[in-house]
């Protein structure tokens, strides 16, 4: 399953079930920057992936 965000306008995410209950968000954006965690819960996986690409955002434009 593909997500994106509205306030990631650079980051598509992708989530995906690896083995029975693990699963693996990966996030990449435009740049080059790629995020990828497993785990059992891909809600907070994706969220946990979210917050990463908003941090490297924030540092990569000076803001953070």
């Amino acid at each position: 399953m593909s997500v994106e965000f509205e306030d990631l306008p650079a980051w598509k995410f992708k989530v995906e079930e690896v083995s029975v209950g693990v699963y693996r968000v990966t996030g990449t954006d435009r740049h080059g920057h790629r995020i990828v965690l497993d785990g059992l819960d891909p809600d907070a996986l994706l969220d946990e992936c979210r917050a990463v690409a908003t941090s490297i955002d924030r540092s990569s434009s000076g803001r953070g």
